[in-house]
């Protein structure tokens, strides 16, 4: 999913322009052991904050 609003937003300090103002990445995971579920869950904390709060991009990923 995907909003469509294109506000530009410009580079700052190394952080590269993004065109939308904010993505939703939803992603099934149909595996028997939930194994995207579980890799997902093993992400550092940091690393799933910073998808929203330095590219907003909110991240769900829903099991079986």
């Amino acid at each position: 999913m995907f909003y469509r609003g294109q506000r530009y937003i410009p580079e700052v300090g190394g952080h590269p322009a993004w065109d939308y103002e904010y993505a939703c990445l939803m992603a099934y995971d149909a595996s028997e052991k939930q194994s995207l579920v579980e890799t997902w869950n093993t992400v550092r904390p940091e690393v799933r904050d910073g998808c929203w709060d330095s590219s907003n991009i909110l991240v769900m990923v829903l099991p079986t």
